[in-house]
């Protein structure tokens, strides 16, 4: 098992590398009844299972963080340590909101009603994750929470976002708020739902959030969005039908497995050869990539990655970022803490601390 090694904590990093955060690891009404009382995402990953010949599955987290439970804010206050022990920047909660209901929500709001803890304070930001919940993982179609976008849920998202830009510790560009978007094909005019967050927050005396977008669901383009940059949100890829990949045979698959299996540096390269565009681009990358805890004999996996092969990828990443203005040198990584879809830079039992290692690495060989 790798042991932990720390960058020195007056280094400064010549980029911003901002982790992904799911807030699922607490169990919630709607989850009880969706799937099971005190279900929370460990339930996948403990009963994952190899699905062909040398599949690493089950994983599980290393015994410094352990089966945590997010209701206890100590797990963070250690999550917060590690992070800022070995480079990252900060961190981009996912953020559920559906017409103003919100799930999920307790880490985060336990996070930023203690602005003043001396123990939480790294950077962060908001992704809103405004996808409709399904039950996709057993295959079954039915909707669980639906997403519905109009005018007036605009504005009311808007005026519950401010409280968030007001802590001092969230990201900012240019004196911007940086808001992220996971789907912007699901807005109707997304022109228009711009005015109102920017009119939203003029009325509060806050500057208009800087509106950047993943790379899902064939959204590649900002421009077409009116959104002022793009983030690269590996394994998604919307410049690929139907973001498939080339299939390599998985070597004994289980009966009725019918997946993707493909080589992580394929995933690497395809990413990286995106780079380069008009707009402003922000690189992403994802230490490695395993659903099948979520998805079964669905899963796709990107087999064979390392922390040798995840360096490679984001020193090639931050090389990018450095050829922007400060404020905009930010790598997003999928993802801090992915269990269900094995996309984890937190220490497991299998690597111990070899990608946080790999990380401070790369950013002490940059600086």
């Amino acid at each position: 098992m790798h042991d932990q090694c720390k960058i020195h904590r007056n280094f400064t990093p010549p980029v911003r590398l901002v982790a992904f955060y799911l807030p699922q690891f607490h169990p919630i009404p709607e989850n009880d009844l969706w799937w099971g009382k005190g279900f929370t995402e460990w339930d996948n990953v403990r009963a994952a299972q190899p699905l062909y010949a040398g599949h690493a599955q089950p994983n599980a987290p290393h015994p410094l963080l352990g089966w945590y439970d997010l209701r206890d804010i100590r797990v963070m206050r250690r999550q917060i340590r590690l992070a800022r022990q070995h480079g990252i920047f900060g961190f981009c909660f996912h953020h559920y909101w559906f017409e103003g209901k919100r799930l999920l929500e307790r880490p985060v709001e336990s996070f930023l009603d203690r602005a003043d803890d001396p123990e939480l304070q790294i950077p962060f930001c908001l992704n809103w994750a405004n996808h409709t919940w399904a039950r996709t993982w057993t295959g079954d179609p039915a909707i669980l929470m639906e997403q519905r976008h109009s005018p007036e849920d605009d504005i009311a998202f808007m005026r519950d976002a401010l409280r968030y830009f007001r802590d001092p510790r969230y990201i900012r560009i240019r004196g911007r708020p940086l808001l992220l978007i996971f789907r912007t094909d699901t807005f109707a005019d997304l022109e228009a739902t711009r005015k109102r967050w920017q009119q939203a927050c003029a009325e509060h005396g806050e500057a208009p959030p800087y509106c950047a977008m993943l790379q899902t669901y064939r959204n590649f383009d900002p421009c077409l969005f009116h959104m002022d940059a793009a983030v690269q949100f590996p394994p998604h890829a919307p410049w690929l039908p139907d973001n498939k990949y080339p299939l390599a045979a998985a070597p004994e698959p289980v009966p009725d497995f019918h997946g993707y299996v493909v080589e992580y540096e394929e995933l690497a390269r395809l990413h990286l050869e995106q780079l380069g565009t008009e707009f402003t681009h922000f690189p992403g990358l994802v230490p490695a990539w395993d659903n099948s805890p979520r998805r079964g004999i669905k899963a796709s996996v990107f087999a064979g990655s390392s922390p040798e092969k995840y360096s490679r990828w984001l020193a090639k990443s931050c090389e990018y970022a450095m050829r922007r203005s400060p404020e905009e040198r930010l790598v997003f990584i999928n993802a801090w803490n992915e269990w269900g879809e094995s996309a984890c830079l937190e220490p497991d039992v299998r690597n111990g601390f070899a990608f946080l290692n790999a990380t401070g690495a790369v950013l002490q060989k940059l600086g």
